[in-house]
């Protein structure tokens, strides 16, 4: 009894140590897939805040294979000069909006775009963080981004095709991405793709299983992530090592 406890204790080791390898792997072959993007001379901060190379991979696929339109995103950053970088490399007819919180850091991005000459295929939405309605919010949240800002910037959208929802911080409140997708629901494309940061813990998980109801579509977890999503005809899923 013994043996076996300590056979299965070691095998259980060893699973973990293969699973931490591969998993770093996967992650440097996303980081040199999109680290082709730029020729510059340039850093682009990864902290413990920043989504993973593969997600930023794989959301790339779905603009690039699925020909996306219309791209809102949640909280400006790494993902920000990624994405514009490659609408203007492929020159695709895509609007691109990014929602962020906080002024000074929209200003260093939009610095930073300016600086790469893509300040063109992106437009910055500074939206505060305020109280929401309870029509909006889920369970105990209480807050959200300035919807003022967001209903006058995107009252004429009507067709997002790729949502990428990374803000505001977990640590805001609650449940705090809840209400990306009952707000721009109606401004949702016939077929879409939305892709929920740290889906790991426990009030992404639950949001990402909310949210597919409200949307009745396909619910994926990717390690730290989920994707909500219509049926498309190609795969876009990264390259697994």
């Amino acid at each position: 009894m013994f043996l076996k406890g300590l056979k299965d204790h070691i095998n259980r080791k060893f699973n973990y140590v293969v699973d931490r390898q591969n998993s770093a792997l996967q992650t440097n072959f996303s980081y040199l897939q999109i680290s082709k993007l730029f020729n510059e001379d340039l850093f682009i901060p990864m902290t413990s805040w920043s989504i993973s190379p593969n997600l930023i991979l794989h959301i790339l696929n779905d603009i690039e294979i699925n020909n996306k339109k219309c791209i809102v995103e949640f909280g400006a950053g790494a993902s920000t000069l990624y994405i514009a970088k490659l609408l203007k490399l492929k020159q695709l007819n895509t609007t691109f909006y990014s929602i962020e919180s906080d002024r000074s850091w929209s200003e260093k991005i939009a610095q930073q775009l300016k600086t790469l000459g893509l300040e063109g295929y992106v437009k910055i939405i500074v939206a505060p963080i305020e109280d929401i309605s309870e029509n909006l919010a889920f369970k105990e949240q209480q807050q959200w981004y300035g919807q003022a800002q967001i209903h006058e910037q995107l009252k004429d959208v009507k067709e997002i095709d790729l949502m990428l929802v990374d803000g505001p911080s977990g640590m805001l409140c609650p449940f705090s991405r809840f209400s990306a997708v009952p707000i721009l629901k109606e401004h949702l494309a016939d077929h879409f793709s939305i892709y929920l940061d740290d889906a790991n813990r426990t009030d992404e998980k639950t949001i990402a299983k909310a949210w597919k109801t409200l949307l009745d579509c396909k619910l994926r977890f990717v390690e730290q992530y989920a994707v909500l999503s219509t049926p498309t005809a190609h795969s876009y899923l990264p390259y697994k090592l």
